[in-house]
């Protein structure tokens, strides 16, 4: 970039860096934090971060504990919008 330049931030884009992250379209709870942007930092950090990352870890131990598993049941739907990036359905089979 150089001065004086129009830099346009794609919000699409964070995280999915092939040079940065190994498998970047997986789902990877051990990845490793503060690489990503996924809950923002500094003013913009996401007051509900610590509670959504407990949710998601106590479910996930639950369920390695129950014996269910969860498989895809078909690829993934994207919404289609021009600054952020998620899936729209994930059907999965619940055995």
């Amino acid at each position: 970039m150089r001065r004086g330049e129009v830099v346009v931030l794609f919000l699409a884009a964070a995280n999915r860096d092939p040079g940065v992250f190994a498998h970047p379209d997986d789902v990877d709870p051990q990845r490793r934090r503060g690489v990503h942007v996924a809950f923002g930092r500094g003013a913009h950090a996401c007051l509900g971060a610590s509670l959504a990352a407990s949710q998601l870890r106590a479910v996930l131990t639950a369920m390695s504990g129950s014996g269910l598993s969860l498989t895809a049941a078909a690829a993934p739907v994207f919404d289609l919008t021009a600054t952020l990036r998620g899936p729209h359905s994930l059907p999965v089979f619940v055995r």
